[in-house]
């Protein structure tokens, strides 16, 4: 039988390892890049109107928008990159709407439309 002081050095010891082991374990895991974030899906989507003044003065085209995304999925912002104005503003409306899966932090994430859209 192992007198107890042998018996505390050998768990004092067991504890030292440990805690190096653990030590090593954390040192790796902040060396190694994150992982990537998966892209957000789009969960809610409402498409665009065609604005009628749009439609009767015969005006069509691309419309590029930025979209920022809270972490929750919620659009919270929209920039126009590109597009006739008043296309613009009948996609923002439309994208305003929209929601995304949730996430790491907010996201921006680009959208194009193409007008003209059915209604």
């Amino acid at each position: 039988m192992e007198s107890r002081g042998r018996v505390e050095d050998r768990l004092h010891s067991t504890r030292v390892q440990l805690l190096a082991a653990a030590g090593i374990a954390v040192m790796v895991a902040l060396m190694l890049p994150p992982a990537p974030e998966k892209p957000r899906e789009l969960t809610h989507r409402t498409q665009p109107q065609y604005p009628e003044l749009a439609r009767l003065l015969g005006i069509t085209g691309k419309v590029r928008l930025a979209v920022t995304v809270d972490c929750v999925g919620r659009v919270i912002g929209v920039q126009t990159l590109s597009g006739q104005t008043m296309l613009a503003e009948a996609a923002e409306t439309a994208v305003r709407g929209w929601s995304f899966t949730s996430g790491k932090g907010e996201a921006q994430i680009p959208v194009e439309f193409s007008f003209p859209v059915a209604s």
